[in-house]
């Protein structure tokens, strides 16, 4: 079974991987992975996949196709959704994936005059967006023209499982005497003879150990204290798809949980209880039977809410003589830090540092001998610092009367 198309207009979804038919020739074409509901009333996913063909070839025989594409043979799935596919490729750009087992078309002229096709192995996420892997796998194939590799003398996957272990299971046809083998396999030699139309099976394993990489990120940072934070952990496995769950501790066990990955290898949390200042916010997977566990952490810096108050030593005093004011910032976690600044009004009189007062709060005192006549209008403000808003305090009267 083949499931090539030649349609610019076959029906694919928003989001998929590959959105275009890349074939160039009106007669050749891409594979396609498509995904239904199970009632099979709605289109979950469909993606073309493949390159751009070979474009203009003459027939050597009446039935020949002008044009010639890429296609898919088997489809496996896996328990999370994963989708992996077969098939051959004539497109010397079929899409493959950095690292992956054979990144360049390894056939004798790597198919851009139409010599032979080469098996394929494709991953697809469960969304159908994203390739996860993708892999050419032959070798230099034998015959030239069209005909010779239409009949089936190049390499054909033609069957794809998957363990529950992630290995992936290929088998297919091929007529290259130099297929990639290994040291111990059954057969490591190909005893067909090409030339003459014939193939040999071969059956190959690929087994993914793979070093996934963890990122975090934060919706909002710094933040406010109260606001609900979402962060984010994504794992980008480098070959094969993982598995598993992701660990989050923030602001040492103050917020501690565990979530899933989800089809797009996410894991999501929500953060709403972290105190002013700086918290280590680290996230950890862990891992499965394909891929290693992996760590990340970054800084979540929470600014909290402050107010501020400010009393006198003389509510009522004569010029010359000395009065005290006493400012007082209040937080939500740690004690504010910086300074406060003294206002008569718009006037600036002065600033004092805050000093730890308590497990929340800091003072600062301002003492001056140089208040004129009248009655003054006396506010703090704290300009905040990396964990904190700033706050003014409400205005204080201060009356200085005549001696």
């Amino acid at each position: 079974m083949r499931f090539v198309i030649l349609s610019d207009d076959f029906p694919h979804t928003s989001g998929a991987y590959q959105t275009v038919n890349n074939a160039e020739d009106a007669q050749s074409g891409n594979a396609f992975v498509a995904k239904l509901n199970p009632p099979g009333s709605k289109l979950l996913y469909s993606t073309y996949l493949g390159g751009s063909g070979i474009v203009n070839v003459a027939p050597l025989y009446d039935d020949a196709p002008v044009g010639w594409g890429d296609s898919g043979s088997a489809i496996a799935v896996d328990s999370i959704g994963d989708a992996y596919i077969t098939g051959y490729a004539v497109s010397g750009n079929f899409p493959v994936t950095n690292g992956a087992y054979m990144t360049q078309d390894p056939s004798e002229d790597g198919n851009e005059d139409g010599d032979n096709p080469v098996a394929f192995f494709s991953t697809l996420n469960p969304a159908g967006s994203q390739l996860l892997y993708s892999t050419f796998m032959g070798g230099l194939g034998c015959g030239t023209g069209i005909g010779a590799g239409y009949d089936g003398t190049g390499d054909l996957g033609i069957a794809i499982a998957v363990d529950p272990t992630g290995n992936v299971y290929l088998a297919g046809n091929t007529c290259s005497e130099n297929f990639p083998t290994s040291g111990n396999a059954f057969d490591p030699t190909n005893k067909a003879s090409c030339w003459s139309g014939f193939t040999t099976g071969f059956v190959s394993k690929f087994e993914f150990p793979d070093a996934a990489t963890l990122s975090l990120a934060s919706s909002a940072n710094p933040a406010n204290q109260g606001e609900t934070v979402t962060c984010t952990a994504h794992l980008t496995p480098q070959l094969v798809p993982c598995r598993g769950t992701v660990y989050i501790e923030a602001g040492n066990g103050i917020y501690d949980t565990v979530a899933p990955l989800d089809a797009s290898y996410n894991a999501t949390f929500s953060l709403n209880v972290l105190t002013p200042g700086e918290h280590n916010v680290a996230a950890h997977y862990s891992g499965d039977s394909n891929c290693s566990t992996s760590k990340v952490s970054l800084n979540e810096t929470i600014i909290g809410k402050t107010t501020t108050s400010v009393t006198s030593s003389d509510q009522i005093s004569t010029p010359g003589r000395p009065v005290t004011f006493t400012a007082v910032v209040t937080g939500g976690g740690v004690p504010p830090v910086n300074y406060v600044s003294l206002m008569n009004g718009n006037t600036y009189l002065g600033e004092a540092a805050l000093t730890p007062n308590g497990a929340i709060s800091s003072y600062s005192t301002f003492t001056t001998t140089s208040l004129p006549l009248g009655t003054l209008s006396i506010t703090a403000i704290y300009g905040g610092s990396g964990s904190y808003s700033g706050s003014t305090s409400p205005v204080l009267t201060e009356a200085i009367e005549p001696n």
